[in-house]
């Protein structure tokens, strides 16, 4: 099926890029390889990089938040409810 996923991404990169890239912002689209069957081992496995420093919306994605919704999210917990005074993650040896 990723066959079929690759292409489309191609598809809908080409299309994107033509109707709104310019010399500044160019745009790529993917389809995550993940399954019914991989999700919690796909979820896992990201969330172990975003503790390492990496993206934090690739285990969102993998659970199924939008991007949007992320982000409202880190909103309300950041500047609306004042959490990241409250809840301080604990220290790792990679940070």
């Amino acid at each position: 099926m990723m066959i079929l996923g690759n292409k489309y991404s191609r598809f809908l990169t080409f299309i994107l890029n033509s109707l709104f890239a310019n010399s500044n912002i160019t745009f790529r689209y993917r389809v995550l390889a993940v399954s019914y069957y991989d999700t919690s081992e796909f979820i896992t496995d990201s969330f172990k990089l975003a503790q390492s420093g990496y993206s934090y919306l690739l285990p969102a994605l993998g659970v199924g938040i939008t991007q949007r919704d992320l982000l409202n999210l880190k909103d309300l917990e950041n500047e609306g409810l004042k959490l990241m005074d409250k809840l301080i993650p604990l220290s790792s040896a990679y940070t």
